[in-house]
């Protein structure tokens, strides 16, 4: 049996608190140290060495204003090693009638590439 250790060598704030609450905190690092955190308010991105390349992207600045108009909540953002892409699903609305789930995905491993999104 082999056991892997593991030390954090790198540590930085995080997302600031803002006055959407819960902030619903989501975190993804890609196999080469690229990290992408959200939350109900923002998107960020550091490289593997902890350098900010993205801060604090708003939702409302990222997805496309003339068509979404509605609220942002409960981001998830995670990494598929085997396609080497970040993937992020977010819900916007705030009404169980009209909410719809919006995916973005990476089209490289570099998270500050562009980024697909689809939405109906």
């Amino acid at each position: 049996m082999v056991l892997l250790v593991h030390k954090i060598v790198l540590d930085w704030k995080g997302n600031d608190l803002r006055n959407l609450t819960p902030t619903d905190n989501a975190i993804a690092v890609s196999d080469y140290g690229m990290i992408v955190t959200c939350d109900n308010y923002c998107m960020e991105v550091y490289d593997q060495t902890g350098l900010q390349l993205i801060n604090d992207l708003v939702w409302s600045d990222f997805f496309p204003s003339d068509i979404l108009t509605s609220t942002f909540s409960d981001p998830i953002v995670i990494y598929d090693p085997e396609e080497d892409r970040f993937v992020l699903i977010i819900m916007h609305g705030s009404s169980s009638m009209t909410s719809k789930l919006i995916v973005a995905f990476s089209t490289t491993s570099d998270p500050t590439d562009r980024l697909d999104i689809l939405y109906d």
